[in-house]
């Protein structure tokens, strides 16, 4: 098979983005496309600028989207501080499903993510996690002490952690 052909049938979804356009250098979804090359998967892309403001792209991703969206597989990571795709601690978001980051504590400031409610709909959930500045968020969530975005998300079917030696 070709690539091409073995990626059929799959649509791929960027958990958040930061708000910025595609060609710059702080944008996820750049970099992506600039590492797979020729490869040319079906991706979900949020409008980015300078088609409109952020609180424009968030209402048409829900629009396009809908409530009951959710995903057979979320692939996450978790951040030191316990944040996961760009939903971060001590912030409060909407119950949507696309939902704007304004403020984020990692720049840039603004950032468009899935919610909460998108990664608890979603069949499986998996984190993918390694570096040892995120041994107290992952032992946090494992406890049950705190209330980090990392620690609120669990898949409907499975919730399965993939973490290096350093954090087990």
């Amino acid at each position: 098979l070709k690539q091409k052909d073995a990626l059929s049938g799959v649509r791929f979804f960027m958990a958040d983005e930061r708000f910025v356009p595609e060609e710059d250098p702080q944008s996820n979804l750049g970099q992506i496309r600039e590492l797979i090359g020729d490869v040319e998967p079906e991706v979900f892309v949020f409008e980015l600028p300078p088609e409109g403001g952020i609180e424009h792209s968030v209402s048409e991703a829900n629009r396009t989207l809908g409530d009951s969206f959710a995903f057979d597989l979320a692939l996450m990571g978790c951040g030191p501080d316990g944040h996961t795709a760009s939903l971060f601690p001590g912030h409060s978001y909407p119950d949507q499903t696309v939902v704007a980051e304004l403020n984020s504590p990692k720049p840039p400031s603004q950032r468009i993510s899935f919610g909460y409610r998108v990664f608890n709909s979603s069949k499986h959930v998996w984190f993918a996690v390694s570096g040892g500045d995120k041994a107290t968020a992952v032992s946090q969530t494992f406890s049950g002490i705190g209330d980090l975005p990392v620690s609120r998300i669990s898949g409907t079917e499975t919730t399965k952690w993939f973490i290096t030696e350093e954090l087990a």
